[in-house]
């Protein structure tokens, strides 16, 4: 660009346009002139000026392994998904811990029958850590017979 162009350029990038002459005006072929940055980088075709760059790539602690991409090719499609299996509802039920029989037992009690689930189990957890061994004993003698079933 020659020197004019850039005083033109720095100019409307400022807003101090020059004159016009009187009459003149402007020509119908005449593009306005373009306001654009000088120190801006060009960008990439097929993008919008204000386009969202992609993240960097995380670095990885050395002797760490790469994660394994998803394939995305033409195996991924042609396999079907696997359908889960459904559960035989008269297998037997998994063995109890003693917390567990303990707390379904309380539970009923008054003592947490207007609480929500949540707070509840809360409840129920702190209590469960201050008993003593004495007091869990039947509990934890209940959940090793549901062990051994």
């Amino acid at each position: 660009p020659s020197a004019a162009h850039a005083a033109l350029t720095e100019a409307s990038l400022e807003g101090d346009a020059p004159a016009e002459e009187e009459g003149d005006g402007p020509t119908p072929s005449a593009a306005p002139p373009v306001r654009r940055k000088l120190d801006s980088k060009p960008r990439k075709l097929g993008q919008p000026s204000g386009a969202a760059k992609s993240k960097p790539t995380p670095q990885r602690k050395p002797g760490e392994k790469p994660r394994a991409q998803k394939s995305r090719g033409e195996g991924a499609a042609s396999e079907p998904k696997k359908k889960k299996a459904k559960k035989d509802p008269d297998a037997p039920k998994g063995a109890l811990s003693a917390y567990m029989l303990w707390s379904m037992q309380e539970r009923k009690s008054d003592a947490y029958a207007g609480m929500k689930v949540p707070e509840a189990g809360k409840a129920l957890g702190a209590t469960w850590k201050t008993m003593d061994e004495a007091a869990r004993a039947p509990w934890v003698e209940a959940s090793k017979e549901d062990h051994a079933r």
